[in-house]
């Protein structure tokens, strides 16, 4: 474990549980290497590899984590504290774009994986 400013970089092995569905968030992640999957209700939903993050959510809502994420190999994160967190998007706002921008491919993702085309909004339905 080395401190990095606002971040602690830390070195995990494979099976790590780094998030618990339904327990409080309390830190943020940042993968430097290696990969996680997310699972919700043991489900895979997801495997993320370096540059991507996790956590966000439940520190932005202040609700309880909606996946479990567990390494599935040698993994590298940075983590920031909640407060830390805070602290980085209070500072840096082209953060919070960046998180949006994710946010929305996820959701992209998910609606192509999940919604049938016939009942998806469109911007048409907007208006």
């Amino acid at each position: 474990m080395r401190s990095r400013g606002l971040a602690t970089l830390l070195d995990l092995p494979a099976g790590k549980v780094l998030a618990t569905q339904g327990e409080r968030g309390q830190e943020f992640f940042v993968i430097v290497s290696g990969k996680v999957e997310a699972t919700r209700e043991n489900v895979p939903i997801g495997t993320l590899g370096p540059g991507s993050f996790f956590g966000e959510m439940s520190l932005l809502e202040r609700l309880p984590r909606v996946a479990t994420v567990t390494t599935t190999e040698p993994t590298a994160v940075l983590v920031l504290t909640a407060g830390a967190f805070d602290d980085l998007i209070a500072s840096v706002p082209s953060v919070d774009r960046k998180m949006l921008i994710v946010l929305a491919n996820r959701l992209r993702d998910i609606e192509s994986r999940y919604v049938p085309a016939d009942a998806r909004i469109t911007s048409t339905d907007i208006t």
